[in-house]
């Protein structure tokens, strides 16, 4: 019974590991390619496109700030990579904490 319970238990803290780094990292994900497509439009060469259009259309980009951001103390933040390991920092420290408790 004591193995059945550690094999629940595991799978358990599995599915929630899932659960919640699949949307930290494409959370990272949107918001690191909205700044990479930002950057290689910038650095394209485009012979059709007037460089007017370009630049509106870089600007139109940087001015939707299309991410994700969290809100932490009326600051909103958006959500990159660091965000995504700091969240699962403070995730494995709350378990430590738990377990060792």
């Amino acid at each position: 019974m004591c193995k059945l319970n550690l094999v629940y238990e595991g799978l358990f803290m599995v599915e929630h590991c899932v659960v919640f780094l699949y949307p930290c990292f494409r959370a990272a994900s949107v918001t690191m390619a909205r700044s990479t497509l930002i950057k290689n439009v910038s650095k394209a060469e485009w012979n059709d496109v007037p460089l007017n259009e370009k630049d509106s259309f870089i600007t139109y980009l940087k001015s939707q700030d299309c991410s994700f951001k969290i809100s932490i103390f009326c600051a909103k933040l958006p959500f990159g990579l660091n965000m995504a390991y700091i969240s699962i920092f403070i995730g494995v420290f709350g378990v430590i904490r738990k377990v060792s408790f």
